[in-house]
């Protein structure tokens, strides 16, 4: 039996692989137009280098957004204690409740579209994990979702929906691999993209201050298309008050460093 990981975390919360917290892959877009990325254009998310801390990570197909990410981590919090290495399923009404949108065919095509991006989406890279103490390197090329089915056999859309993930995907899920994030929290931000993405960073991260980044760096990260610097650091400062407002974290930006420190 192939699982993310050998005991299924808990109902309240949803996990994704670091690496997935940390970039662009996942981006602010608000805009009706997204990115797309191809072949021979594709997006340079991430390369660090270091043998404890090696990491490629390159993104083909069209833009992903928080809105893609919520339905992600649906898809693997269903999987949480399923075998990947087999077909899986959700109910189309479980996921509309779980993420607080009503049960309408303008909500139905947004999923669908989600679910069209996400198994078109490929990230390809290393990461680096400890086996035992044992630095390891892990190649991989997947799509985030490997297929699905969301059609009866009349056309119809159907009210139960099948699909299938990676199985390279556990490599990811390794001890202190991935973040945990808080379900019912991050439905509170609402619509604020920046305080969703800063959840996710922070969840993927201990509580200090030894990866505190710079309001400009964050920009860079979060694949935010704003140009002007003062604005953005504005935007950020009402998503820290809103991440603090709902319990998540307790943040500020520092005057002289211009990072973003936690408390």
């Amino acid at each position: 039996m192939s699982k993310l990981i050998k005991k299924p975390w808990a109902k309240a919360v949803r996990c994704l692989p670091n690496e997935l917290c940390r970039f662009a892959i996942f981006s602010l877009g608000t805009s009706k137009q997204r990115e797309i990325w191809h072949l021979d254009n594709h997006l340079n998310v991430a390369r660090v280098d270091g043998e404890e801390t090696k990491l490629e990570l390159t993104y083909v197909g069209k833009e992903l957004r928080q809105d893609d990410l919520d339905v992600y981590l649906e898809l693997l919090h269903y999987a949480r204690d399923a075998d990947i290495s087999k077909e899986l399923s959700f109910k189309r009404a479980d996921i509309m409740t779980s993420l607080c949108q009503p049960q309408q065919s303008f909500y139905y095509d947004r999923l669908l579209n989600s679910m069209r991006r996400l198994s078109n989406a490929n990230i390809e890279g290393l990461i680096t994990r400890k086996n035992n103490g044992v630095i390891v390197h892990h190649r991989f090329n997947f799509n985030l979702v490997d297929s699905f089915q969301y059609k009866e056999l009349n056309g119809e859309m159907a009210r139960t929906w099948k699909y299938r993930l990676p199985p390279e995907l556990i490599e990811f899920f390794t001890e202190n691999g991935f973040a945990r994030i808080d379900h019912k929290r991050r439905l509170a931000l609402k619509n604020n993209q920046i305080a969703k993405w800063l959840q996710m960073y922070f969840s993927s991260h201990r509580k200090n201050n030894t990866y505190a980044i710079k309001v400009e760096t964050l920009m860079e990260l979060c694949g935010s298309n704003s140009h002007n610097l003062r604005s953005f650091r504005q935007k950020v400062a009402i998503a820290l008050k809103l991440l603090s407002a709902t319990g998540i974290a307790t943040a500020y930006i520092d005057k002289e460093t211009d990072r973003i420190m936690r408390k």
